[in-house]
């Protein structure tokens, strides 16, 4: 009898396992999207902040202000130690802000867990052009 309950028991388990790996990659495909779904947002909201901006000579300078009190309030969503923005340092999970002197512009670029690109926003106050990449 002893025996037959050890059987039972490791077909049981044997079945939650199996289970558990079957439902993981949807798990963690949800996580993912969700990341990026905040990573997109965070590229939104240095955009918009950005835009606010009226003196264009103070652009790097009051840039670098706003990435400073954004990490105040936001943390990365991936690594959850990194920086949620940073200036002119491409990291995982989070929005990368750049400056063109040349064109007085500010790159604000997210990226993902692989370092690909998520969405980037290109800011010449007043106006902007952004680039989302589809989520399948």
């Amino acid at each position: 009898m002893k025996k037959n309950g050890l059987i039972a028991f490791g077909v049981i388990l044997f079945v939650v396992v199996m289970v558990i790996l079957a439902c993981m990659p949807k798990f963690l495909k949800e996580y993912e999207l969700k990341s990026n779904a905040i990573i997109k947002n965070n590229c939104k909201i240095v955009t918009n902040k950005i835009i606010e901006i009226k003196n264009i000579d103070d652009l790097e300078k009051r840039s670098i202000e706003i990435v400073d009190k954004l990490n105040e309030s936001n943390t990365n969503p991936i690594t959850k130690k990194e920086l949620a923005f940073s200036v002119n340092k491409k990291c995982i999970g989070c929005v990368n802000i750049e400056f063109d002197k040349n064109t007085k512009s500010i790159n604000a670029t997210g990226y993902d867990k692989d370092l690909k690109i998520l969405c980037r926003t290109i800011v010449k106050p007043p106006s902007f052009v952004t680039y989302e990449r589809e989520e399948k």
